[in-house]
């Protein structure tokens, strides 16, 4: 039951247990660092089952959605970091689902469908792994194709503005970027239309079928 999945096959909403204080510590130091500016926060349900995207421009942005989303999220993680001496025990901890990169990864997608049936908040990034360049990539269509398949809606956050991400865009944490505002912010979701269901059915349901 490392992901936080019940016995019953729900996922819990609440912020509690180790992932209730990884996400304290992580806050702290955030905020030590930066200023949070959440906007939005209304938009986001009081209960499940939904998707969160955001584009995934640096490594920060995922611990910022954890700390100013009122959810416990379920996250992708590259299969790289499942044996790793620190990550890897750390990712396990919070309920990552690992998946791997470059291919259609059934068992993730099996994962991910159990999170979002349950009732649970699955977070992704659109593109599917990190900016290199710190630019916008192409994005894939595994978001809508979950969110087809578990008829969810999805909401849409921004972790950070552009003068925040060009101070950090050397992967790490200097001065400059005290004195810099981390803002998060959602949108109102969007949702699967009978239109994009059937071009999904159509192009990608063989590809990805679970």
């Amino acid at each position: 039951m490392g992901t936080g999945e019940s016995t019953s096959g729900t996922y819990d909403l609440k912020v509690r247990g180790w992932y209730r204080v990884a996400r304290g510590a992580i806050g702290i130091l955030l905020r030590v660092l930066s200023r949070l500016d959440v906007q939005g926060r209304e938009e986001i349900p009081a209960h499940g089952a939904y998707i969160l995207v955001t584009n995934h421009l640096h490594w920060l942005d995922s611990p910022v959605v954890a700390v100013i989303l009122p959810h416990r999220a379920y996250v992708f993680a590259g299969e790289k970091w499942e044996k790793h001496w620190l990550l890897g025990p750390f990712f396990h901890s919070l309920g990552a689902i690992f998946v791997r990169r470059g291919e259609v990864d059934r068992q993730a997608l099996r994962q991910a469908l159990a999170v979002l049936q349950g009732g649970g908040v699955l977070g992704m990034a659109p593109e599917g792994t990190r900016s290199k360049t710190g630019g916008l990539q192409r994005g894939r269509t595994g978001a809508a194709y979950l969110a087809y398949r578990a008829g969810v809606p999805v909401y849409t956050s921004s972790p950070g503005d552009s003068t925040a991400r060009i101070a950090m865009s050397n992967a790490s944490l200097t001065p400059t970027v005290m004195m810099h505002s981390l803002n998060g912010s959602y949108e109102a979701p969007k949702y699967v239309s009978t239109y994009s269901q059937q071009a999904l059915r159509h192009s990608v349901s063989p590809r990805f079928e679970v």
